[in-house]
C-alpha cells in the first residue's frame, strides 16, 4: 500500500508542476491559496531570518516561514510539519517539466512553533517545496500567483524564502 500511495502522489506532483509549464492561453490557472499579505499575522521570527550559514562552501541553506492563512479564520503558523525539496526532472530543451521526490535523500526539514524551517548544506539546484501531509504530499506553487515554486540554489548561498501564506487540510 505504500508503493501505491508513494506512486499516487508522485503522480499529482508530477500533474501539478506540468500543469504550470502550460504554453499560450487557457484557464486561469492562479492559485485558490491565500496571498501573501492578506492577513495581519505578524511573524514572531525576526525579519531578517537569523538562518544558518553552509558549513560548505558548495552547499546552501534555504528557509523561511510557513503560515496557515485560512479565509475567515485566525493567520497561525503551521508548526511542527515537514518539507522536502524535490529535485525537477527536465525535458530534453532543459524546461522544468516535473518534480521527483525520493524521501530517503531529499534535503528534509521541520517546521518549529512559529512556522520557521531551514534546509541546511542543500546541494546546489533547482528545486520545488514539497509539504508532507497525513494522507497526501503538497507540492506547494508560488503564493499569489499560483505558479510553480522553483527554487534555485547556489553554492554558499542562504536564500530566504519569507512568509508563505497557504490554506491546506492540515492538522
Amino acid at each position: 500500500m505504500r508503493n501505491t500511495v508513494a506512486g499516487w502522489a508522485l503522480t499529482a506532483l508530477m500533474v501539478g508542476l506540468l500543469a504550470g509549464c502550460r504554453q499560450g492561453p487557457g484557464p486561469d490557472l492562479r492559485s485558490p491559496l491565500a496571498t501573501p499579505g492578506s492577513s495581519a499575522f505578524t511573524s514572531p521570527v525576526p525579519a531578517p531570518r537569523n538562518l544558518p550559514t553552509p558549513a560548505a562552501g558548495d552547499k546552501a541553506t534555504v528557509g523561511g516561514v510557513l503560515i496557515h492563512d485560512a479565509p475567515g479564520k485566525a493567520t497561525q503558523p503551521y508548526a511542527g510539519v515537514t518539507l522536502y525539496l524535490s529535485t525537477l526532472v527536465k525535458d530534453k530543451t532543459g524546461t522544468p517539466a516535473m518534480a521527483g521526490l525520493d524521501k530517503a535523500k531529499a534535503p528534509k526539514a521541520m517546521t518549529d512553533a512559529t512556522g520557521a524551517f531551514a534546509f541546511t548544506d542543500v546541494p546546489p539546484n533547482t528545486y520545488a517545496l514539497i509539504l508532507a501531509g497525513p494522507l497526501t504530499d503538497y507540492l506547494l506553487n508560488q503564493p499569489g500567483t499560483g505558479s510553480a515554486l522553483l527554487i534555485e540554489v547556489k553554492g554558499g548561498e542562504v536564500k530566504d524564502l519569507g512568509e508563505l501564506h497557504y490554506d491546506l487540510p492540515l492538522p
